[in-house]
C-alpha cells in the first residue's frame, strides 16, 4: 500500500539518517501541492517545523528543512519556503 511505503521513507528520513530519502519525499510534496492550484490560495507558503536542537545535533539534519527544500527545488522555485 502507498501509504505504508510513504511512512517507511519518512521513518527512513527521521531514524535512520538517510537523508537522501528527502529528495524524493519532497518531489512527493511537490506534486501534492502542485494538486491544489486553484483550490488553494495563489501562494503557497511550506514551513519547516523546528525540530529540538538536541535532536537536531543527534541527526545531523533538520527532516522538515530537508523535505521543505527538496519540495521547493522541485517546484522549480514556485513556491516559498520558511523555517
Amino acid at each position: 500500500m502507498y501509504a505504508d511505503e510513504l511512512r517507511e521513507m519518512v521513518h527512513l528520513v527521521k531514524y535512520e539518517r538517510m537523508s537522501s530519502v528527502a529528495g524524493p519525499l519532497g518531489v512527493m510534496l511537490a506534486r501534492a501541492m502542485e494538486t491544489l492550484r486553484g483550490v488553494a490560495a495563489e501562494e503557497l507558503l511550506v514551513v519547516a517545523v523546528p525540530l529540538y536542537p538536541a535532536k537536531e545535533r543527534q541527526r545531523g539534519y533538520n527532516q522538515a528543512v530537508l523535505l521543505a527544500d527538496a519540495g521547493w527545488r522541485s517546484c522549480g522555485g514556485a513556491i516559498r519556503v520558511g523555517g
